[in-house]
């Protein structure tokens, strides 16, 4: 309760005031000090203080104020000081000359008042530190802090030696700065903090308080589902209340309104979603428990909060089982929203091994719909534990089947977006493109990798190198190679990646081309060297993307060479092009609007794999196509396609909301559609250099085109930063 905790606070401020020999009586604060023969004017000509006496009286304009906006944060308790200042005193002043040494001519001797109002601020600050301790105790562990500053000082000296009186008036300033920074009062005050943090860890049994929160029920969560849901804003479900109970009774009693806002929008953004999710089923699940082998349907078997799994099977005599545990939609919103979690194993070891059907893969989010194919089963699993300097770094894989018992499929590893720094909106996109493998006969494997700075996962898979997150690709190509058959599948896998992801496969194609069967790659970085050529020349001066890439370089794109070994290990359509044969062959697909990260990139790698040693050149344009909504370009004779779509933003592939789709116009989302399709049979053919030659497709009358998608674009934009759900878009920057 904000008056109880603001009366013990000043409660015991002005005990410990008076204890520490600071009189604060009848709201008055008496503070004196004396001094003597204290010489403040050297030199032959000098002036010496023989006495003088300082008073300073709190004057009625003297306030106590207390900061309570949340017990999360510091309580401030600050006493204003108007107080009134009287100094007295006799000086005497020397005069003489320096003949060798001083030689007094004369002295004078005179008493002297000053007076004055002097504004000074003593803040007591209060750290309660509050964390939960066990599942209905919420623990305190609280710590003063106490600090005084002089603000302002404006002496009135009654002498008519103005030379004096300056000296008079400095002496005056410095001795009630020491007296209130360093001397009387600061001795006081950290005696004071010294007894306050003495008395409270007296008070308390090891330096804590416990909040004993009331256990929950039915009632209770009704109450807070009518208090966060006024007139229905939002669709929060019940289990999510349930889930979210200890967060929300925290954050009403410790006053902490802007948790309880984040919770509020992160439920906005998962569950208000519920328009894109489609009714898609997996395939026929049977199950044993009455003694015969039935059909079951599994959306009927409840989640629990015990975990416990259930044994079904994937055909109709009971003789191929898994291992499956139910689960809700809240469940799935609670990991993808919470960055300790999402991609994070030791999270999870209750999911270890089992089959879930996640809720993100029926977000109908792609431009290519999901409607009317299967959903596929989900397992996460630990495929890689690495130590860092801030721990143990734990790494998810998801793997995704139609059939948990599947045999004959191929492999697909697809790396999330997220500019290299983030998981959330990447996470997403890859779910939403996993349905679609799955759907061709492909299992996928979908690997975490540890982030470059601090925004995202857990503290020791953070501030990681751009070594770091490639290493990680690597030792996830390991695991697969090594797991696929457990998993129904086997050959060389194809590796996929959006934006960020798109790199991290772009990577491990270059680097390790004889164990790779093909590549395909959404608006991928995949060329540093023409980034920050670009930057230099002013070509490019979007701020988003120079952040990225100056965060994973770690170094300023001004002053970045081309030919650090940063810039010229990623500047993948040189390396091609000295034998474009030598790699597998890759699908492109990139948007010429993307302002993020410029075609350019996927164009001078098609022209890279073309064998041009200068990628600026070959059979991939780098201007505008002004004149259709699609530009297909076979790169080489190897099956290395580009898809480029004259509408087509960053993360092109991706629709947020019915009709909002950063593709562009209708036609152009149905080009993009038509494309990924297109890589679909891609992946799935044999032999990559099937018909797919270069093409242009649907007229864009002339550059009318281009207008209108600009004032499309912005309208999107704008509405996106109205609604909740930009989040699951403005942080697909560089997936």
């Amino acid at each position: 309760e904000p008056d109880a905790v603001s009366r013990l606070v000043l409660e015991q401020i002005q005990q410990k005031l008076e204890d520490a020999e600071l009189e604060y009586e009848s709201g008055t604060l008496l503070f004196q000090d004396s001094v003597s023969d204290v010489t403040v004017e050297d030199g032959c000509n000098r002036t010496v203080i023989l006495r003088m006496n300082t008073d300073i009286e709190v004057l009625e304009d003297t306030t106590l104020s207390l900061t309570l906006d949340s017990l999360y944060e510091p309580i401030s308790v600050s006493l204003n000081l108007l107080a009134g200042i009287s100094a007295q005193g006799r000086a005497r002043q020397i005069f003489g000359i320096r003949i060798d040494d001083c030689v007094d001519l004369g002295r004078d001797s005179f008493d002297f008042l000053a007076t004055g109002q002097i504004d000074t601020t003593i803040t007591a600050t209060l750290e309660l530190n509050p964390q939960w301790s066990s599942e209905n105790v919420l623990s305190f562990f609280p710590t003063f802090n106490l600090q005084g500053m002089v603000n302002h000082f404006s002496p009135s000296i009654d002498i008519d030696d103005t030379i004096f009186r300056r000296i008079l008036e400095d002496f005056l300033l410095d001795q009630i700065r020491d007296a209130f920074s360093n001397s009387a009062l600061g001795d006081a005050l950290e005696t004071l903090e010294t007894e306050l943090q003495q008395d409270l860890d007296d008070s308390l049994t090891d330096g804590r308080f416990d909040l004993e929160l009331p256990p929950a029920d039915d009632a209770q969560i009704l109450a807070l589902y009518r208090l966060l849901q006024p007139d229905a804003r939002f669709p929060l479900t019940l289990d999510m209340l349930q889930q979210h109970r200890q967060l929300i009774l925290a954050a009403l009693i410790l006053g902490e309104t802007s948790a309880l806002a984040d919770f509020v929008q992160d439920a906005l953004l998962c569950q208000a979603s519920d328009a894109l999710r489609v009714p898609i089923t997996p395939i026929p699940i049977y199950s044993d428990v009455t003694g015969a082998c039935e059909l079951v349907d599994i959306s009927d078997i409840q989640y629990a909060d015990t975990f416990e799994a259930k044994t079904l099977f994937t055909d109709d005599s009971c003789a191929t089982s898994f291992s499956y545990m139910p689960t809700t939609a809240s469940a799935y919103c609670d990991v993808a929203l919470d960055t300790q979690r999402l991609g994070n194993p030791a999270s999870f070891p209750h999911e270890i091994d089992r089959w879930i059907l996640s809720d993100g893969t029926r977000f109908d989010i792609g431009a290519l719909s999901i409607d009317g194919l299967t959903q596929p089963f989900v397992q996460r699993v630990n495929y890689k534990s690495v130590n860092t300097p801030a721990g143990v770094c734990e790494l998810e894989m998801r793997v995704y089947s139609n059939n948990p018992n599947d045999n004959g499929n191929r492999s697909v590893i697809a790396f999330h977006g997220g500019s290299w720094q983030r998981r959330g909106s990447g996470a997403l996109g890859i779910d939403a493109t996993a349905v679609h493998f799955t759907n061709r006969g492909f299992t996928v494997f979908a690997p975490f990798y540890r982030l470059v700075g601090d925004a995202d996962g857990t503290a020791a898979c953070q501030d990681a190198s751009l070594e770091d997150l490639i290493a990680d690709a690597q030792s996830a190509l390991d695991w697969v190679i090594s797991e696929q058959q457990r998993y129904g599948s086997s050959g060389k896998p194809t590796v996929f990646g959006q934006s960020a992801g798109g790199h991290l496969a772009m990577s491990l194609l270059v680097n390790r081309p004889d164990e790779i069967d093909r590549g395909v790659l959404f608006y991928a970085p995949t060329d540093f060297s023409d980034f920050v050529a670009q930057v230099n020349s002013g070509d490019y001066n979007n701020p988003a993307g120079v952040r990225i890439l100056e965060a994973i370089t770690g170094a300023s794109l001004a002053e970045l060479s081309l030919d650090a070994p940063i810039v010229v290990d990623n500047s993948f359509p040189t390396i091609v092009a000295q034998d474009p044969s030598a790699y597998p062959p890759v699908f492109l697909l990139h948007g010429e609007l993307d302002t993020l990260l410029s075609f350019r990139q996927s164009a001078r790698l098609c022209n890279g794999y073309s064998g041009s040693l200068d990628p600026s050149s070959g059979p991939a344009p780098l201007e505008f196509n002004l004149t259709s909504l699609k530009n297909i370009i076979q790169c080489d004779s190897g099956g290395t396609t580009l898809h480029l779509i004259a509408e087509g933003e960053h993360a092109l592939d991706l629709c947020i909301a019915r009709g909002l789709c950063l593709s562009g116009s209708e036609a152009s989302a149905q080009a993009v559609a038509e494309s990924v399709d297109r890589m679909l049979d891609w992946v799935n053919a044999e032999d990559t250099a099937f018909s797919d030659s270069s093409e242009n497709g649907g007229s864009a009358g002339g550059v009318g085109w281009l207008v209108i998608s600009w004032l499309l674009w912005l309208s999107i934009y704008r509405f996106l930063h109205s609604v909740a759900l930009v989040g699951y878009v403005s942080r697909c920057a560089f997936k």
